[in-house]
């Protein structure tokens, strides 16, 4: 079978050969049958995103990702904050807005993090014996409650 191609994507795989001297019709096929071979198994119709993986590994921490389920994992940790088996997720745009806050106070985000958690187990779980020291909160004394008098029969 062949495809036709428009001289200008002929093109621009050509040039993605990088040689001085324009590259023989075989390798440019060569190149070619390896894109759409990568993409065998992607419907045509289902969205895609192309990413520089390199500049994506630097942002994760310099670690190469193994594929899109690496990837995926990856992005999921960085949405999350967790402390010991406590868990806390956060949307993109929650982890900026505890990004620009710690970065106002002059905090790392792990550090805004860590005392929001003690603020947490202070608020509730001031009864267990691990949690850091607060002081229990007290129960107002309920307002009294009179009864009306009696109606006068008579």
């Amino acid at each position: 079978m062949r495809i036709t191609l428009p001289d200008s994507l002929y093109d621009a795989y050509a040039a993605h050969l990088g040689t001085d001297t324009p590259p023989s019709a075989e390798a440019v096929e060569r190149d070619i049958i390896q894109q759409l071979t990568r993409f065998r198994t992607l419907h045509p119709r289902r969205r895609a995103l192309v990413l520089d993986v390199e500049a994506v590994e630097k942002l994760l921490g310099g670690m190469p990702i193994a594929d899109s389920a690496d990837l995926l994992r990856r992005l999921q940790q960085l949405a999350a904050i967790e402390f010991h088996r406590v868990k806390l997720d956060f949307s993109a745009s929650q982890l900026a807005e505890l990004k620009w806050r710690a970065d106002r106070q002059g905090k790392s985000v792990e550090v805004l993090a860590a005392e929001i958690l003690a603020h947490v187990t202070r608020e509730f779980f001031y009864r267990l014996p691990d949690a850091p020291a607060a002081a229990a909160p007290t129960k107002e004394p309920a307002p009294e409650r009179r009864r009306p008098a009696p109606a006068k029969v008579g």
